[in-house]
């Protein structure tokens, strides 16, 4: 049976995905449901069994993506299904590269949602298919070209946005102002020739800035 653990804080969508993971043919159960990716966190932390995680990005106190970070640290074996409203670049692809195995919208029926937990248990990457798309897309991108060299400042930055930090956190871990946080990403955007964080993310990933 498979430990499945919702990160979800929508109660009425958290209530039905319970009720259909813990339909008695599902083959799975509720190993944790939390509405807030710092109680989920602290949660795998303690190391319990989980062999998925269903995980929302638009969280009210913590990203999505930490709580998926969190998961490869804690449990590599597991998996990490993201379940969301967000189809763009800027909640995509940093997700992936934070380790999910796969990415559903919201609009997916109960059915779906199951076969995609068997599915990704099982090895695969399910995703919606207009997502699909833009992951298959995503390396149609030409070669980066740096027009100057980043900085070990601009370095450190890109790499935390890699994994998912907010401008805000990113000033406060580098100890900065918010300001010279927002100087640092037009620099790094300038030098990268990106134009948002989802397009940053993966040039820093091309040049081998930052391993997913």
């Amino acid at each position: 049976m498979l430990n499945v653990v919702v990160v979800e804080d929508d109660s009425s969508l958290l209530a039905s995905v319970r009720q259909a993971i813990e339909a008695p043919e599902s083959g799975m159960r509720i190993a944790g449901a939390f509405s807030r990716g710092g109680e989920a966190i602290s949660w795998l932390q303690r190391q319990k069994p989980v062999d998925c995680a269903l995980v929302d990005l638009g969280l009210p106190d913590r990203s999505g993506v930490e709580v998926l970070a969190e998961l490869r640290s804690t449990h590599p074996t597991a998996v990490g299904l993201v379940f969301t409203i967000f189809d763009d670049d800027e909640h995509l692809f940093p997700a992936l590269q934070a380790g999910a195995q796969g990415y559903l919208l919201k609009d997916s029926t109960s059915e779906v949602l199951l076969r995609s937990i068997r599915e990704a248990a099982a090895g695969g990457a399910p995703m919606t298919p207009a997502v699909a798309r833009k992951v298959v897309r995503r390396f149609w991108a030409p070669p980066v070209v740096q027009q100057e060299p980043l900085t070990a400042r601009e370095r450190e930055l890109l790499v935390l946005l890699c994994h998912g930090a907010s401008y805000d956190a990113a000033a406060a871990r580098m100890q900065v102002s918010l300001s010279t946080i927002q100087a640092h990403v037009r620099s790094t955007y300038r030098k990268l020739a990106v134009s948002s964080k989802a397009e940053a993310v993966s040039a820093a990933v091309r040049l081998g800035l930052f391993v997913p």
